[in-house]
């Protein structure tokens, strides 16, 4: 979709961005077409097709060249830095369902090649799919946890364990350490919110 002049005015408030202006340093150069849900685009001869994904954040956008089979995720995917473990951050919000349900979009796609937004390039799918089964296993347990009666983010926590799924993660299969169930906590805890605020947003039984 075309974005008009006027929706491209926009104003700059930034003191050091108007200096660097001044200064010819760069010129700012805003966007003359948007997407929604998917974009295609070509090169001479190349497809590139872009994809509105939720990563860590809620609004993300992935690229991937089918006939390279490339595919190339932003946050959307992550792993350390030596890409040893797993995942090394959460969501910053509660969308947890959606991040899976992105994850399992791109996992449909054909690729041969995942760049990450950050860790080295994958050359297979393994750690995309391990990490939906590790997201997917701790909102089951979290959900689950809350259908029990649970209510205290320690006492979720506590009754989530994906350690076996954590245990892939590692290059030598050891135990996951601290920092893995710092993460699965949180994790736990947004899944646990996210299932909390569905629940009230139902409408009540008759």
């Amino acid at each position: 979709m075309p974005v008009r002049g006027e929706a491209r005015a926009v104003s700059i408030d930034d003191e050091s961005l108007r200096t660097l202006q001044a200064a010819g340093v760069f010129e700012r150069v805003l966007p003359d077409l948007v997407y929604g849900d998917s974009m295609t685009l070509w090169s001479g001869s190349r497809e590139i097709r872009l994809f509105s994904v939720t990563g860590d954040a809620s609004g993300s956008t992935v690229m991937y060249l089918p006939a390279e089979h490339l595919l190339v995720t932003g946050d959307a995917l992550v792993s350390p830095e030596d890409g040893r473990g797993p995942p090394p951050w959460t969501t910053t919000n509660y969308a947890i369902t959606p991040w899976i349900e992105s994850l399992r979009r791109l996992d449909a796609l054909d690729v041969a090649t995942i760049v990450p937004g950050q860790g080295p390039a994958m050359h297979d799918k393994a750690y995309l799919e391990r990490t939906i089964r590790l997201f997917a296993a701790v909102r089951a347990q979290a959900r689950a946890a809350l259908q029990r009666g649970l209510v205290k983010s320690a006492d979720i926590e506590a009754a989530v364990d994906v350690d076996e799924i954590g245990r892939e993660f590692m290059m030598d299969g050891a135990a996951p350490g601290p920092d893995f169930h710092h993460w699965v906590a949180s994790l736990a805890r947004k899944a646990a919110q996210e299932a909390t605020d569905a629940a009230l947003r139902l409408p009540p039984q008759p």
